[in-house]
């Protein structure tokens, strides 16, 4: 027997990531950087895809979200660990293996793309009222005027006024 083979489910995950890392990084150093590289490369084109595949299947848009962010998750990481095993190499592209035709992944990536553009907006909008309302007391009114949709005119503060 040369070894665990399987994480049982009662260790925590963080030790599970752990225990991953030690062993890609022993096995590994039986390879030449360049070897390592590509060998990440094939793994996580190969999760990339069985992911995305997943993720196509899923019937409602808010799994799929998540489940392409966990992609640009895997990438990311992919990225990382290649740098780790091999500093001094450039690793090849990971891509998409599958049968899905272009307009799929493209439908996909708008899917992901909308929802983080209304995250940010989400995040910039609650920024943004945190400042014009700060200082304004519980009321939140304040000296600020919020700025809408087709005016060209916004006032800040009671003395200066500025077009945009």
């Amino acid at each position: 027997m040369e070894g665990l083979t399987n994480v049982p489910p009662s260790v925590p995950k963080a030790m599970r990531v752990t225990l991953l890392s030690t062993a890609v990084k022993s096995e590994a150093d039986k390879l030449q950087a360049v070897e390592r590289t590509g060998a990440v490369v094939r793994v996580a084109g190969s999760m990339l895809t069985e992911l995305l595949d997943r993720a196509a299947g899923l019937g409602e848009k808010e799994a799929r979200t998540e489940a392409l962010e966990n992609l640009v998750l895997l990438s990311r990481e992919a990225s990382q660990l290649c740098a780790e095993l091999a500093p001094d190499v450039e690793p090849g592209a990971v891509g998409y293996g599958g049968v899905m035709r272009p307009k799929q992944l493209e439908a996909l990536y708008m899917d992901f793309v909308e929802a983080s553009v209304q995250e940010v907006q989400a995040q910039t909008a609650a920024m943004l009222g945190a400042f014009w309302g700060a200082g304004a007391g519980a009321g939140g009114g304040g000296n600020a005027e919020q700025i809408r949709p087709g005016s060209s005119k916004t006032t800040f503060g009671a003395r200066s006024s500025r077009r945009f």
